[in-house]
Parts: C-alpha cells; sequence; structure tokens
C-alpha cells in the first residue's frame, strides 16, 4: 500500500483518491492501483504534456512529485493583416467563463492567397507560463512570382533558397534568386547575380531586372 501521494505544487488543490484510502490508527494508505487527482487553482492549469494523475503501484507511486500547476494563456494574438485565424495544437479550457491555454500549446498561423510567412519566419507562437512566445503574430506578406526573366542565353536562370512555395511558382518575401553565367562570360564589375524578393516593395524582386552576363 501507498502512503498519502506527494504535495500538490504551487496553485494546486490536495489530491482527489479513487479509490478512497484505508484509515486504521490515523494511519491512511492508498491500495495498488489507486489514483492521486490533481487540479489547479485560479488561472493555472497542467501544461498540455502533463498527466494529471499519480498511480499507487506497489506501494510507491509512479512519479516522486506532484503534476506542476502553471499559469494559462488567454487567447493567442489576432493574425497580422492578411492572415487567418490561429489553430491551435491543444483544446482550449474554459476558467471562470474565459477561454484560457495550457502551457506547452502552439497557436499556428496561416496566411490568405497571394501573402506568405517570411522566408525562415516560424509560423507558430507557444504558450509558456502564462505568455506567448514570440508576443506578436508572424507577419503575412505579398509573395513574388518568378524572378525576372534571363535576358540572354549567357544567362542561366536563377535557382531560388527557399525554393518555391510548395505546389506554387511564387516565393517568400525574403528569397534570394542567384543567377549564373554559362561558360565564358560574366556579370559586369560591380554587378551581381542576386535579386530578393521583397526587400524593397513587397511582392517585387530587388532589384526588377535580371543581371546581363556579358
Amino acid at each position: 500500500a501507498c502512503s498519502a501521494a506527494p504535495t500538490q505544487s504551487t496553485n494546486g488543490q490536495p489530491p482527489f483518491y479513487s479509490p478512497s484510502g484505508t484509515t486504521v490508527g490515523g494511519i491512511t494508505t492508498y491500495s495498488s492501483g489507486t489514483q492521486a487527482i490533481y487540479s489547479c487553482t485560479g488561472d493555472f492549469a497542467f501544461p498540455a504534456s502533463v498527466s494529471h494523475t499519480l498511480t499507487c503501484n506497489a506501494g510507491t507511486w509512479n512519479l516522486a512529485s506532484a503534476p506542476q500547476c502553471t499559469a494559462v494563456c488567454s487567447v493567442a494574438p489576432s493574425a497580422s493583416s492578411n492572415g487567418n485565424p490561429p489553430t491551435y495544437s491543444q483544446a482550449a479550457v474554459t476558467i471562470s467563463g474565459n477561454t484560457k491555454y495550457r502551457s506547452q500549446t502552439t497557436a499556428t498561423y496561416t496566411c490568405q492567397s497571394g501573402y506568405s510567412l517570411a522566408a525562415s519566419t516560424s509560423d507558430t507562437i507557444t504558450c509558456n507560463a502564462g505568455t506567448w512566445s514570440p508576443s506578436t503574430p508572424p507577419m503575412c506578406l505579398a509573395v513574388c512570382n518568378n524572378a525576372p526573366a534571363v535576358p540572354n542565353a549567357n544567362t542561366v536562370a536563377p535557382t531560388y533558397a527557399p525554393p518555391a512555395i510548395s505546389g506554387t511558382t511564387t516565393y517568400q518575401s525574403g528569397t534570394i534568386g542567384t543567377y549564373t553565367c554559362a561558360s565564358g562570360f560574366d556579370f559586369p564589375v560591380g554587378t551581381t547575380g542576386v535579386v530578393t524578393c521583397g526587400s524593397v516593395t513587397a511582392g517585387l524582386w530587388n532589384p526588377n531586372t535580371a543581371p546581363v552576363c556579358t
């Protein structure tokens, strides 16, 4: 049999036992298989990946400490312009009539047609002990179509980093298109073979003409 389960964490309630224990001589013990079920107070809940129960197994609780109650987050920030409302990795919890999300929950953002997150920008924010991190949603920026056409046979069509958005021929803001020259040709002095999506004007390549190999 097990003795009392570990004391609840800060902002936690004493555990409820199922089944209840047996008291002999003022000492309460719990049979193998008993569950100690914990809950939290106020604007606190267990993180998304944390179980709220401990189990007595042959005289020992399966964990040495109670689950930790952490602050919950309010609804995630609204999407940026041209963005869609976020979706959540975990179901919401209702506390005092308000919609809240457990710590470790992620909110994932997407963009409307013709827009995308910038290259290398994460599409998620994470609830961390009461605060969304980052604290602002990712920005949706106009995408670019294919980079300017090559001007002559000496110029090789660009390669893109990162590549086109899956299933499209459009590119995220921040994408770099790199042109190369055919053998025996080169860019004029002071000219590079690089264009960048959205670096000056959203949705447009800069420079807006392809380099010429001569």
